[in-house]
């Protein structure tokens, strides 16, 4: 998951124009971050009381690969999430 965390920004970040990298880079991470959150709230809904792991590192592999398409476009921080 600290795998995904760090390169899969800068993965969406290479394939971008210059002028759009950081946008990017921000949009990856609203992403991931969302997703993670959410799967945090409903892992702990559905698990009765307790997280499970892997929720938590297939959110981050889903949050990523849902940005992954439009990451560089003119969106805002709340259609990322």
């Amino acid at each position: 998951t600290v795998f995904l965390w760090i390169y899969w920004p800068s993965f969406n970040g290479a394939v971008a124009d210059q002028q759009n990298q950081v946008f990017t880079t921000v949009n990856t991470f609203v992403s991931l971050c969302a997703s993670c959150v959410v799967t945090f709230f409903l892992s702990r809904i559905l698990r009765d009381g307790t997280f499970d792991t892997a929720d938590i590192q297939n959110a981050t592999l889903a949050g990523g690969v849902a940005i992954g398409t439009v990451s560089n476009m003119p969106i805002s921080p709340g259609v990322a999430a």
